[in-house]
């Protein structure tokens, strides 16, 4: 096998986490990034803990016809930890006002 014929044979292999890295699997179900939080839920449960990491303040911009105007929007981010068993990596999930933003896999219980 040639070098090229090498790489080019993990990249393919690598693509499928490539793809599972915005989603998770709680059973049969996949939940992915921009999912909102009742949707999780409802999908995968309860989670083993919830963290309110904390209260960010956005700027949003608008432009109109009298110029741009600039606000302050408050966004909630909250962590989730799943925990789906023995031998199994904590998944940390983080919310921002209510959507799915990112997906972690923590330590093992």
């Amino acid at each position: 096998m040639t070098v090229r014929n090498l790489i080019l044979f993990l990249l393919l292999a690598a693509a499928p986490l490539v793809v599972q890295a915005g989603s998770l699997r709680c059973g049969s179900k996949l939940v992915s990034i921009g999912d909102s939080s009742f949707r999780v839920q409802s999908l995968c449960g309860e989670p083993s803990a919830k963290e309110h990491v904390a209260v960010n303040e956005k700027a949003v911009v608008q432009g109109n016809d009298q110029g741009v105007q600039e606000s302050r929007k408050t966004v909630k981010v909250e962590k989730w930890t799943y925990n789906f068993g023995p031998g199994q990596l904590l998944k940390i999930l983080t919310f921002s006002d209510g959507t799915l933003t990112k997906i972690e896999s923590g330590g093992r219980m």
